[in-house]
């Protein structure tokens, strides 16, 4: 184990001080490596560094604040739940039962009365109904507690 710590405390600082060169070739593939191409076409050294101004500074540190900003607003704001169907499915009609007497707010899409809405059915890998989308995560058929965990309401 003494001589595994005592190797790495010795590679370490290669790895450190040692110069890494990015170019693209010809053919537009991409090369990283720790001596510079032996053509000298646009090779960058990632040693080396570019000084902001302190205008440039100010202007990234706010409009990272304003990203984190919006992120929390995001965060905090209710998620909506779609819910793709169709009007004789009666699965579906339980779940539109389920969301009305929990006063869960959802948009409510016929993919037989609207194509674009089967287009979107598809574009979420639809293959049952009703297919449930909260936020990026998505479930064929209907669950109480998937949908109350994806809302956040067993907090």
């Amino acid at each position: 184990m003494k001589l595994y710590r005592a190797g790495l405390v010795i590679l370490i600082p290669c790895f450190i001080f040692s110069q890494i060169y990015f170019w693209v070739d010809e053919n537009g593939v991409k090369h990283y490596s720790s001596t510079p191409p032996y053509e000298n076409s646009n090779v960058h050294d990632f040693q080396e560094k570019e000084t902001a101004s302190p205008e440039q500074i100010e202007q990234e540190r706010k409009a990272f604040e304003e990203a984190i900003e919006q992120q929390e607003k995001d965060r905090k704001a209710p998620l909506k739940v779609k819910m793709y169907s169709t009007s004789w499915c009666p699965a579906c009609k339980k779940t539109k039962k389920y969301f009305d007497e929990n006063n869960i707010p959802y948009v409510y899409y016929d993919i037989e009365a609207s194509p674009k809405r089967m287009a979107e059915y598809k574009a979420y890998g639809g293959g049952g109904i009703p297919l449930l989308v909260i936020g990026n995560q998505k479930m064929n058929g209907f669950s109480s507690g998937w949908v109350r965990y994806h809302l956040g309401l067993d907090d």
